[in-house]
C-alpha cells in the first residue's frame, strides 16, 4: 500500500480518501474519524464525521501510552480499542493508533476509527438495550499487537471473524485502516510537530477567552432525570462537574468519552474552533456510579443520547441554542453492510473468508 504522506493538517483528510479509495464500500456505509496525534496523545489535527467522535481518539491514544510508555513502541506496530472504559464510545466504534517515527524517533501518532454496523450484539436494538458490556458484542480491551503482512493478525481475524455477522465486509475494512495509519509517515522535521502544538495551545487559550459560561447547564429527555453540569473557567481550562444521576433503568448508561465529546462539541462551535482545538482544556468530574460515568459490567448504549445531553447542557450554559439535532450530532444507526463483493472481499485472509462463509462460524441474523 502506498504510503500516506503530507503535513500535520493535510494528513487526516488524506488518511481519510486514503481508506475510501481502497475499501469504498466501508467507508460509504460507516462514519469514521482520522487524526495525528502528539507523542502525548493530543490532537494536532483531527477530522471526524461525527461529534460524538471528536475527543475519542485523544482518549484512545493516552490510555495507550498509560499501558504502554513511548519508548516501548516500534514500527509496524498497533494499539486498538473498542472498550468504553479505555477512552472508547462503544463496542461498535474501533478506533486504533499507530506510531509516527521522525528521523528516528517516535514523535507522532496517527489515529483512526470505524463505527462498524455490527460487532456481533446479542440483539439489533442494542444501543438502546444493552444493559451489560457483554450485550454490546465483541470486546477488544486495548491491544498492541504487530501487522503481519500489513494486515491485523491471523488469530485476531479469526477470532473477528466468528463472532460478527458479516466480517466479508468488516475485516477488509479494519485490515485497511490498520495498513493505512501503521503507513503513515511525515514529511516534516520535529520542529514542525513542536510549532503545531504551541499553535493548538494558542488557539485553545484564544477561545477560552472568547467563552462565557454560566455556572450551571441543564438538559432534560422527557421525564428524565435530566443531565446538570457545573462550570469553572480559568484562563487555560474549563472544569466540569456533573450530577450523581443514579443508573438508568432502560441501561442507557454513557462513558465519559461521550460526556467529553459533548461538552467539547457546544465550547467549539461557540468559539468558531475545530473541536480537537478545545480537547485538552475540557477536565471532567463526573461522580462514579453516574449513569454519566458507567461502572463495570454497565454497556454503554447511551454514549449518543449522554453525548447529546451534554451538548445541550453545555449549550445552555452558553446561552446558545443548539446548533444540532440528535441525528446530526451521532448519526443514524449504521446501516446493514452491503452484500460483499470481490472488492470488499480483498484484503481479509482467505482462511477468515471461508470460516464467514460457514454458518456454523458466525451468528445467525437476529
Amino acid at each position: 500500500m502506498t504510503r500516506v504522506n503530507g503535513s500535520i493538517t493535510e494528513l487526516p483528510p488524506r488518511m481519510r480518501a486514503h481508506l475510501a479509495a481502497a475499501s469504498p464500500a466501508a467507508t460509504q456505509a460507516w462514519p469514521a474519524c482520522f487524526a495525528i496525534l502528539d507523542s502525548g496523545g493530543q490532537s494536532l489535527a483531527q477530522q471526524q464525521d461525527l461529534p460524538i467522535f471528536s475527543t475519542m481518539l485523544d482518549a484512545v491514544a493516552r490510555t495507550a501510552l498509560l499501558r504502554d510508555p513511548g519508548d516501548t513502541w516500534r514500527d509496524g506496530q498497533l494499539y486498538l480499542s473498542n472498550d468504553p472504559y479505555l477512552g472508547g464510545v462503544g463496542l461498535a466504534t474501533i478506533a486504533m493508533v499507530a506510531p509516527v517515527f521522525v528521523q528516528g524517533r517516535l514523535l507522532a501518532f496517527a489515529g483512526g476509527a470505524l463505527r462498524l454496523s455490527d460487532i456481533g450484539a446479542m440483539r439489533k436494538d442494542i444501543f438502546t438495550f444493552g444493559r451489560e458490556i457483554m450485550h454490546e458484542g465483541v470486546r477488544l480491551s486495548g491491544l498492541r499487537v504487530d501487522l503481519e503482512r500489513g494486515q491485523l493478525p491471523e488469530m485476531l481475524q479469526h477470532y473477528l471473524a466468528a463472532n460478527v455477522r458479516d466480517p466479508r465486509l468488516i475485516l477488509p475494512a479494519l485490515n485497511r485502516l490498520a495498513a493505512t495509519l501503521v503507513e503513515t509517515t511525515l514529511d516534516t522535521d520535529p520542529a514542525a510537530l513542536e510549532r503545531r502544538s504551541r499553535e493548538m495551545h494558542d488557539a485553545a487559550a484564544s477561545a477560552l477567552a472568547k467563552l462565557t459560561l454560566a455556572p450551571t447547564g441543564r438538559a432534560q429527555e422527557g421525564t428524565d432525570a435530566g443531565l446538570e453540569l457545573q462550570f469553572e473557567k480559568t484562563d487555560c481550562q474549563i472544569r466540569v462537574t456533573g450530577n450523581a444521576v443514579p443508573m438508568d433503568p432502560d441501561g442507557r448508561n454513557a462513558p465519559l468519552s461521550a460526556i467529553r465529546a459533548g461538552v467539547v462539541s457546544a465550547l467549539a462551535e461557540a468559539a468558531g474552533e475545530c473541536p480537537s482545538v478545545l480537547n485538552a482544556s475540557v477536565v471532567l468530574d463526573i461522580p462514579a456510579r453516574s449513569r454519566f460515568n458507567i461502572a463495570y459490567p454497565a454497556a454503554a448504549a447511551g454514549a449518543g443520547w449522554g453525548a447529546f445531553l451534554s451538548y445541550q447542557a453545555t449549550a445552555q450554559a452558553l446561552d446558545r441554542t443548539p446548533a444540532l439535532d440528535p441525528t446530526q450530532f451521532t448519526g443514524a444507526p449504521p446501516p446493514s453492510p452491503p452484500h460483499p463483493t470481490a472488492e470488499t472481499l480483498r484484503g481479509a485472509s482467505p482462511r477468515c473468508t471461508t470460516a464467514a462463509a460457514n454458518p456454523s462460524r458466525s451468528w445467525p441474523k437476529t
